[in-house]
C-alpha cells in the first residue's frame, strides 16, 4: 500500500472518492478505504460538483503525494520532518470531506483555517463547531480531530519548529497574544496541550494573503519559496490580528501573561541582556525573577536566553556570509569558541557543518 500511495493523484481526485465510498456505506469513512477504493480497477468516482471558487479549483486540481497528506491527516507523534516535505519549512494542505479519522497529534505547530462553509474541531472531548473564517493555532503534542461539512474547505498550515521564530518580528509584543501563545510553545520545556482561536467573519484581507501561501506551498522550491512563505504567513497574522475577531485559548496563559513584557524585552536586546539588568529595569528582585522564568518555562534563564541567540545565529548562517567571530559577535557571545561549543552542543554540529549542510 505505501508504494500505490507513492502515485500523483489530485485532491479533487481524493475526495471524489471519498464521496463514492461514503455515499455507499452512508458514513465517514478512514483515509486507507479511499485508498483501496482508488486501487480498484472498476471503481466508480463521484459525478459531483465540488466548487466554483477559482482558489479552490486551482488546489483541488493541484497533483499531490497521497502518502504526504495522509501523514499530515492521521499520523500519530510525528516529528515535523516526516509531516512537512524536506525541501520546504512551512506546507499547506485540504482536509478531506466525508473523513473519518481517531484523534492524532503532531511536534509541530498547525495553523487551521477554515476559508468556507463550517467543520466541527474535536479537542481531546471538547467539540466545537467552527465556521468560515475561523482561525485555529494548535500547539504541538495536541490530541485533535477535524470533521469538515459537505460544500467545506478548510485547510491546516504546518510550520517547522525551527522556522516559528523566523515568523514572529523582532518586536514581538506586536503579535500580541499570537506572540504570547507561540512563545509559550518556543519555550517552555515540556509540550504544553492548548490551542488559540480567532472566530471572526469572513474576511478578503485573510483570504488574500492565504490564497498566496497556500499556492506557494504547492509550486516546485526555488531560492525564494520558503521566504515567501514565512512573508504571506506574517502578512496572514497581521490581517488576522487587525480583524479583532473573539479570541479564545483553550488552556489558559495565565503562567506567561504577566512575563510577556518581559520576554518581549528579552527577544529585542537578546545579545546584551543579563539576568541582573533584566531584573533592575523591571523593578523585580534578581531571584525572584529567575523562579518566575523557570517556573513558567522549566527552564533558566541562560538557558533560554542561550536557545534565542542560537536561533538567531542560525538565520546569520542561513542568510548571510559573516564569518563565525562575527556572528559569536552579533548574537552576544565574547569568545567565538564558547558559541562553536554551545552551538555544537545544541545542534549536534559545528556552525560551520549546518551551514555546510543546509546551504548545499
Amino acid at each position: 500500500m505505501k508504494n500505490e500511495l507513492c502515485k500523483k493523484l489530485t485532491y479533487s481526485t481524493l475526495l471524489k472518492a471519498a464521496y463514492a465510498v461514503s455515499d455507499k456505506e452512508n458514513k465517514l469513512v478512514p483515509f486507507k478505504e479511499i485508498i483501496k477504493y482508488l486501487q480498484r480497477p472498476n471503481r466508480v468516482l463521484s459525478d459531483i460538483s465540488l466548487t466554483s471558487d477559482e482558489f479552490i479549483d486551482s488546489i483541488l486540481n493541484t497533483e499531490i503525494n497521497p502518502s504526504v497528506v495522509s501523514d499530515s491527516l492521521v499520523s500519530k507523534d510525528q516529528e515535523d520532518s516526516t509531516l512537512i516535505p524536506e525541501d520546504k519549512d512551512i506546507f499547506a494542505f485540504l482536509h478531506l470531506n466525508r473523513l473519518k479519522n481517531n484523534l492524532y497529534d503532531h511536534n509541530c505547530i498547525e495553523i487551521l483555517y477554515v476559508y468556507s462553509g463550517s467543520i466541527e474541531f474535536i479537542f481531546g472531548k471538547e467539540h466545537t463547531h467552527l465556521k468560515s473564517g475561523s482561525v485555529c493555532f494548535i500547539s504541538p503534542k495536541s490530541m485533535h480531530n477535524i470533521v469538515v461539512n459537505d460544500d467545506s474547505f478548510a485547510l491546516s498550515i504546518l510550520i517547522r519548529n525551527k522556522t516559528l521564530s523566523d515568523v514572529l518580528p523582532s518586536k514581538l509584543n506586536s503579535y500580541n497574544l499570537i506572540a504570547e501563545f507561540i512563545n509559550h510553545i518556543l519555550l517552555s520545556e515540556k509540550a504544553i496541550t492548548n490551542y488559540l482561536l480567532f472566530q471572526i467573519s469572513d474576511n478578503d484581507a485573510l483570504k488574500s494573503s492565504i490564497k498566496q501561501l497556500v499556492q506557494e506551498s504547492f509550486i516546485p522550491t526555488d531560492t525564494y519559496s520558503d521566504s515567501l512563505m514565512i512573508s504571506w504567513l506574517r502578512i496572514f497574522l497581521f490581517n488576522l490580528l487587525r480583524a479583532k475577531g473573539i479570541s479564545s485559548v483553550h488552556d489558559s496563559l495565565h503562567k506567561t501573561a504577566n512575563l510577556t513584557p518581559i520576554i518581549n524585552y528579552i527577544g529585542e536586546n537578546y545579545n546584551w541582556i543579563t539576568l541582573a539588568n533584566l531584573a533592575k529595569t523591571f523593578n523585580y528582585n534578581e531571584s525572584y525573577l529567575s523562579s518566575l522564568i523557570h517556573k513558567a518555562f522549566g527552564k533558566s534563564f541562560s538557558t533560554m536566553l542561550n536557545n534565542i541567540r542560537l536561533s538567531h545565529a542560525v538565520d546569520y548562517l542561513l542568510s548571510t556570509d559573516l564569518t563565525l567571530s562575527n556572528i559569536a559577535e552579533k548574537i552576544g557571545y565574547q569568545s567565538v569558541d564558547y558559541f562553536i561549543r554551545n552551538f555544537k552542543k545544541h545542534y549536534k554540529m559545528t556552525p560551520g557543518a549546518y551551514r555546510s549542510l543546509h546551504n548545499s
